[in-house]
């Protein structure tokens, strides 16, 4: 097999693993330059309908300068509008559609190519407003020359390894973004999560949950399984998942019994509890199972005082900032005399401010304005997300 046969096809495996992960464009564009003999290269993708451009990668054009163009310069490309007149599957070239004289009166050349020396362009048209259009220019400086047949051919043929790839990113697009907006909202949350697969691995922890864990007081994952510092709540824990996870599908899911996880420091133990996971999803491969959640873990820490913002409280009850602080003492469990060392203050003051708080919060008796406000949506707030 000849060297050059051996890099095209590295370089049609690099377009599809860039699709995957687009981070890797940037690389799968300078082996592309490479290959051409370019000095530069840039993939453009547009929206359907509207164009305005959606996606932008480079290789030897710095950061700043494709933002430029994707806000301002792609409005000012004469090669661009030459390049939407021919029909798809057409190759480019800035030499055969755009006259020498336009293009170097042109503001795109003065301000935006010739600054550093691009002068020849060539790209596959590859567009279609329904289905989103892009272009894939290839630079070389006039030193260099212009492109020629061997380059034109290779282009031609990799064209449409370079439209399916971006074609597959953008399909893929929107469930990456999918994912990410539910991580963002479970780390969202005071609670901690943990979601499982079918072996009752752990495949998932919201924040909340790896903060939890980071104490080493209680609970930790050992090879991928969610362990107590006991063996005795390890093993209701193992046979709370297992009973979850196996159930039956014609069986109702319901939360299991919840479990209290004691801590080696003495401190108030975790609440756990786990609840069924039925996602209903087509059949997947069996290398995937692995990544299928079919139970989480509720995993709640009375001991943390910073779980109710101090203006959220505010906000929801009308409190003052005194009277605010004095609730997340409770809620975190302290008693009056308890609140008032770690507040700094005596305890008359927070008995005051406690009378207050029952004015507002139309409750009566300290617990009472607890179960008020645990019940609330503040306590679920995670104060530094």
């Amino acid at each position: 097999m000849s060297t050059q046969l051996e890099q095209v096809l590295d370089l049609v495996s690099r377009i599809y693993d860039s699709a995957l992960d687009p981070s890797l464009w940037p690389g799968t564009l300078t082996t592309y330059a490479d290959i051409q003999s370019a000095d530069a290269a840039t993939l453009i993708a547009r929206s359907p309908g509207d164009e305005a451009v959606d996606f932008a990668a480079a290789a030897r054009i710095n950061a700043d300068l494709l933002q430029s163009y994707a806000e301002y310069y792609i409005s000012r490309d004469v090669f661009l509008a030459a390049s939407e007149k021919l029909p798809a599957g057409e190759i480019f070239l800035s030499s055969k559609h755009v006259p020498n004289p336009v293009l170097e009166r042109s503001e795109f050349y003065t301000d935006f190519l010739a600054p550093d020396d691009r002068h020849y362009v060539m790209s596959p048209i590859m567009q279609g407003k329904e289905a989103g259009s892009w272009t894939l220019p290839i630079m070389r400086s006039k030193r260099r020359g212009d492109f020629e047949t061997e380059q034109i051919k290779l282009a031609d043929l990799l064209g449409p390894h370079f439209k399916r790839a971006l074609q597959i990113q953008r399909v893929l697009a929107p469930a990456a973004l999918a994912a990410q907006a539910h991580a963002d909202a479970l780390d969202c949350l005071r609670i901690g999560v943990a979601l499982f697969n079918s072996r009752g691995q752990v495949i998932y922890l919201n924040r909340s949950a790896e903060a939890m864990l980071a104490m080493a007081d209680g609970l930790s994952v050992v090879d991928g399984q969610l362990t107590a510092s006991r063996r005795t709540e390890t093993d209701k824990l193992n046979r709370l998942l297992e009973d979850t996870i196996h159930a039956g599908k014609d069986d109702l899911p319901t939360a299991g019994d919840p479990l209290s996880i004691p801590r080696p420091s003495g401190g108030p133990s975790f609440g756990l509890m786990v609840v069924p996971i039925r996602p209903q999803q087509p059949s997947i491969g069996h290398h995937l199972q692995d990544h299928v959640v079919k139970a989480a873990a509720l995993i709640s820490n009375p001991d943390d005082r910073s779980a109710a913002p101090l203006q959220a409280l505010q906000s929801l009850f009308g409190l003052t900032r005194a009277e605010a602080a004095v609730c997340r003492e409770l809620i975190g469990g302290s008693s009056v005399t308890g609140a008032a060392v770690r507040l700094g203050v005596k305890a008359p003051t927070v008995r005051r401010h406690l009378e207050h708080i029952f004015e507002k919060t139309g409750t009566h008796r300290q617990a009472e304005l607890v179960a008020l406000l645990l019940s609330s949506i503040v306590t679920y707030a995670n104060p530094d997300k």
